[in-house]
């Protein structure tokens, strides 16, 4: 990370090499309190491998939003349960239980935003 004047730039992190691996995929955070100082905002990449689920889980203090940007999913929100792929934007808000599972043929990626820069996590399940 290079802080330059009042400006950061981190280069080369949507990588799942700079992220951690999960037993679903791998979930990389670009940007929050921690990593950059930046408060109020959280801003991550994240990966489903096909056949694969994250666990059901909140965010009790911050909602997400979820830009698609390959590969098709069902995701559970709340009660519901819905298909969403490339180039959707789901909003799940703060303390909703959610979860994803990639059905399609190929990864699923997904750039990962929340209104805190401490993204809280808790399992549902």
């Amino acid at each position: 990370m290079s802080a330059h004047g009042r400006y950061v730039i981190r280069r080369r992190v949507i990588d799942p090499v700079a992220g951690t691996e999960q037993s679903w995929g791998w979930l990389n955070f670009l940007s929050d309190e921690e990593t950059t100082g930046i408060r109020g905002v959280t801003v991550g990449t994240a990966q489903i491998h096909v056949g694969k689920e994250n666990p059901l889980h909140v965010h009790p203090n911050c909602a997400e939003i979820i830009l698609f940007l390959a590969g098709t999913v069902e995701h559970v929100v709340g009660e519901e349960v819905i298909e969403v792929s490339q180039g959707d934007v789901l909003i799940v808000p703060a303390g909703m239980p959610h979860k994803a599972r990639n059905i399609g043929p190929g990864a699923v990626k997904m750039l990962v935003v929340y209104n805190s820069g401490r993204r809280g996590f808790q399992l549902a399940e």
